[in-house]
């Protein structure tokens, strides 16, 4: 066919329909669309200054947003699928009606439109009575209106047949507008704070909408290569930059992590794929594979992260905290479908459903058929910016129909049976200031870049525990000393809510779990926090933390050990979200609540417990609290869900001398554990008092986890004390004394390092001992228990199953070679 100049009608590219295949997957997603176009109908206004003309959800949200996507959903409803008429709440014909109505009011108030068509007021007074499309706008806001362009683009292509010429018209200029002012400029690098990652691909899916759609005018050529310089440049890494030059910048680190908002962030790594893959869709839909650069490293990004901290709902844990709401499955969705469909990636298929199978109960449980809220507009997001979870419902929309459009073209069966192995180990991301260990019903992570956090979550993810930034570490409420010992002017205090860096932070992996040591310098630098966390094989974990004044000052308030609750109440899924948590000490058990809202914050005090659990899902054995405060939130000033905080160590507020430094604070966590779990661990937990302030050895039962804060290796000794005449092995020295039952360990601490030591098994003393001690040595593998006193029948039972019985007489010894393995691999990168 002969190209067509750019002031001639353009033909629109024919959709290759014979490519659609709804499995069961795809008609699941299908239904869920029906459902929330009955919502969003109610949302959609006539716009009367133009013939067929109307808007959605106001009219004048962020870059046409809120009336783009909405069209888009209405168009696939109004093309594709089994229409159900009772679902959807009205006919097909009416929602391509809505749907080109929205087209035609986008296409009336662009830039390319005529002057004096703008948008209508809304609660947004930003966008109100203004162009969209970016013309007057800097380069970030100018690129962005691309997602939504392309979602404007999109809609009107389904519905080409349905389009009158006027409408039509309309389309080509807003489409072909964005692609003529970016395909010729180069897409930028950047990594740290804010990656480019998002920019860049959003840039390519706006260029490439007009060159998928009108691949016949005589640009197109010249849009095929923007498309393909910014989708190149949306995901790279240093590798790349050598390899390619500047035309691959760098927006990641060489781990695959990547920062906005100023920290490692999941849901802005996951737009390489899921932007990206927006664009490959347009070429599915043209019948044509997808530019190897619009899929380049689409791989490397999902294995390496996303899939390793995939959880709960095929969503990867935030493992730097999250700066949106929680619920962000359809994002998680996109991912997987798209993976799937471009990559046929095994385990893509099987969190595609766990994702969609909270999506429909989600929505199930809201009685509009509204994806997040069903009281949106009450929860601020971001208040100066106008969002609230009402305005955030077309990002989810689209996000999911994203995922529907990508199954229904690319094929993808959606199958519950994949036989697919979930990950499980340690990963380290140095770049990323980032460490994780996987078990099979845990997660747990460390970060010392960017927000300083650990985190701990059980099977159920973050439906039970959310990343907070200062999750662990916690916040503080610190003021300059007043002279005489008065407290300070209220004025003069300074909260510390989070700390972003931490100093002399060592991090050591191992193949079945990691330790971290680190100092966060708190408050102006008045404190000095130094943390340690131990991830244990079995997804237990430990944290330890000592607090010194630097200088003297008041500290107000001091809460550490700080866990983020989750208590949602959705009707459809109890077992997850039944509406309220029960916390349980030793001498009480209290319900709360959850729900947005109506009452002020409820605080509780549990007072200093040796343990605490939540609502029989994960426990927590404590050393050194004051104080267990548990606050049940109904007030937010941003809404991420109903969120509470539990608080392990709630200090009360004293003055603090320069040097002086509190006794040190310990929360063994076990994940997945109820109640009597809870108790029994307790039990079978002991604080080994140590000589010297700088070890930390804590016996959890089936390790000696020990912490160095030390700025040098130590000889650390430990010691405890033994009820009955059975004590454990670990790796070291120990020696038992018979009168007092004292049980001493010594070993060497690497400075600054954080670690267990597996219980190698046990030696049993017969009951004639009475004196004399039993020393025993575990190293290279050997194993050696001397008696030193009058003789007594010792028996020896080790975790491998091997058992060595004697009768040692003051000074004989069993020497196990071979016996026990002492050695720790430490995981790889």
């Amino acid at each position: 066919m002969e190209k067509r100049s750019a002031g001639e009608p353009l033909d629109c590219a024919q959709i290759a329909w014979d490519r659609v295949h709804e499995g069961e997957g795809a008609s699941r997603m299908y239904r869920v669309l029906l459902k929330w176009v009955r919502f969003a109908s109610g949302e959609y206004r006539a716009w009367p200054e133009r013939a067929r003309c109307g808007h959605f959800f106001g009219g004048a949200y962020w870059y046409g947003l809120e009336t783009a996507g909405t069209a888009l959903v209405f168009a696939v409803a109004a093309k594709l699928g089994r229409f159900d008429p009772d679902l959807a709440g009205m006919r097909r014909e009416e929602a391509a009606d809505m749907a080109i109505s929205a087209i035609r009011y986008l296409g009336f108030t662009h830039d390319t439109g005529p002057e004096e068509c703008v948008r209508v007021q809304s609660a947004n007074p930003a966008c109100s009575g203004t162009k969209w499309g970016g013309r007057r706008d800097p380069y970030f806001q100018a690129t962005q209106a691309g997602v939504a362009l392309n979602q404007f683009g999109l809609a009107a292509w389904l519905l080409w047949s349905e389009l009158d010429e006027e409408t039509r018209s309309l389309v080509r200029a807003v489409v072909c507008s964005y692609a003529d002012r970016w395909s010729t400029v180069a897409p930028r690098p950047g990594v740290y704070v804010d990656t480019q990652c998002e920019e860049n691909a959003w840039t390519a899916l706006g260029i490439a909408t007009a060159a998928y759609m009108f691949p016949e005018d005589e640009r197109a050529a010249g849009w095929r290569e923007g498309v393909k310089a910014w989708a190149l440049g949306a995901v790279n890494t240093f590798r790349d930059r050598i390899a390619l030059g500047s035309s691959a910048p760098v927006t990641f680190h060489p781990d695959w992590t990547a920062e906005n908002h100023a920290f490692v962030h999941p849901t802005y790594m996951a737009a390489g794929i899921n932007l990206r893959s927006s664009t490959a869709l347009l070429a599915m839909m043209r019948g044509e594979p997808a530019p190897e650069e619009v899929v380049r490293h689409n791989v490397d990004l999902y294995e390496h992260t996303l899939l390793p901290w995939a959880h709960t709902d095929g969503m990867s844990i935030p493992v730097q905290g999250q700066s949106w709401w929680y619920n962000r499955q359809h994002e998680a969705l996109h991912t997987h479908c798209a993976m799937a469909a471009l990559h046929g990636h095994e385990a893509a298929g099987k969190l595609a459903l766990e994702s969609l199978d909270a999506i429909e109960r989600l929505q199930d449980s809201n009685a509009r058929g509204c994806l997040l809220e069903e009281n949106g507009e009450a929860l601020w997001i971001v208040k100066k910016d106008f969002q609230t979870a009402k305005d955030m419902e077309h990002n989810a929309v689209v996000s999911f129909v994203k995922a529907y459009l990508l199954s229904a073209f690319g094929g993808v069966e959606l199958d519950a049976s994949t036989a697919w192995t979930p990950w499980r180990g340690v990963r380290e991301y140095p770049h990323g200031g980032i460490i994780v260990h996987k078990t099979e019903r845990a997660f747990s992570s460390f970060s010392w870049r960017n927000n300083v956090m650990a985190l701990t979550v059980p099977e159920r993810g973050l439906w039970d525990v959310t990343p907070l930034f200062a999750s662990y570490t916690g916040t503080f409420v610190v003021s300059d000393a007043a002279p005489n010992g008065a407290e300070p002017a209220p004025g003069t205090f300074l909260r510390d809510e989070q700390v972003v860096e931490a100093e002399r932070c060592r991090v050591t992996g191992y193949a079945n779990g990691f330790g971290a040591v680190a100092g966060l310098r708190r408050s102006g630098g008045r404190l000095l926090q130094e943390v340690a966390f131990v991830s244990l094989p079995d997804g237990r974990s430990l944290y330890a933390e000592r607090v010194e004044a630097t200088r003297s000052c008041f500290l107000a308030e001091h809460l550490t050990g700080l866990i983020g609750v989750r208590n949602e109440r959705y009707a459809a899924m109890p077992e997850r979200a039944r509406g309220e948590k029960v916390v349980t000490t030793a001498a009480e058990s209290v319900r709360f609540e959850g729900y947005y809202g109506r009452d002020p914050d409820r605080t509780h005090r549990f007072g200093a417990t040796p343990w605490v659990n939540l609502d029989g899902r994960i426990g927590y054995v404590l050393f050194g609290t004051e104080d267990v405060t548990y606050v049940n939130r109904h007030e937010y000033a941003k809404w991420k869900g109903i969120e509470d905080l539990l608080a392990l160590n709630d200090r009360s507020p004293r003055r603090f001398d320069a040097g002086e430094r509190l006794a040190p604070f310990i929360a063994l966590t076990l994940p997945n554990a109820d109640v009597e779990e809870t108790k029994r661990q307790a039990d079978a937990s002991r604080l080994w008092a140590t000589s010297g302030d700088d070890a930390i050895l804590v016996e959890t039962g089936t390790e000696l986890v020990y912490v160095n804060f030390a700025g040098t290796s130590v000889l650390a000794e430990g010691t405890t004390t033994v009820a009955d005449r059975r004590f454990p092995i670990y790796e070291g020295a120990c020696e038992w004394d018979a009168a007092s039952g004292a049980l001493r360990w010594r070993g060497a601490l690497p400075m600054r390092q954080s670690g267990f030591l597996p219980r190698l098994g046990e030696v049993e003393v017969s009951e004639t001992a009475l004196s004399g001690t039993i020393d025993i040595v575990a190293a290279a593998g050997s194993l050696v228990v001397r008696r030193r006193g009058p003789a007594v029948a010792v028996t020896i039972r080790l975790g491998s199953g091997r058992e060595a019985a004697a009768l040692l007489a003051d000074g004989e010894s069993i020497v196990l070679h071979g016996a026990v393995d002492v050695t720790r691999t430490e995981a790889t990168a």
